[in-house]
């Protein structure tokens, strides 16, 4: 990541990603996301259905509960 002065407002900087940086996240992140699709592919639609609604509730129940 790189800090770069904003060249409208000097105040500000801007944080770019380097190419290296995504290259790397890709090579990490790539093969988890992957598998992550193949997974979901092998539900039917009603499984996916009911894992939607779980998450969706577990995020909301968890809600109050982030910012502790």
């Amino acid at each position: 990541m790189v800090r770069v002065r904003d060249d409208r407002d000097r105040r500000r900087v801007v944080l770019r990603v380097e190419p290296e940086a995504i290259r790397l996240g890709q090579d990490f992140f790539g093969p988890v996301i992957d598998g992550l699709l193949d997974v979901l592919d092998s539900f039917d639609p009603v499984e996916r259905d009911a894992v939607r609604r779980f998450l969706t509730a577990a995020h909301t129940a968890l809600g109050p509960q982030r910012g502790r």
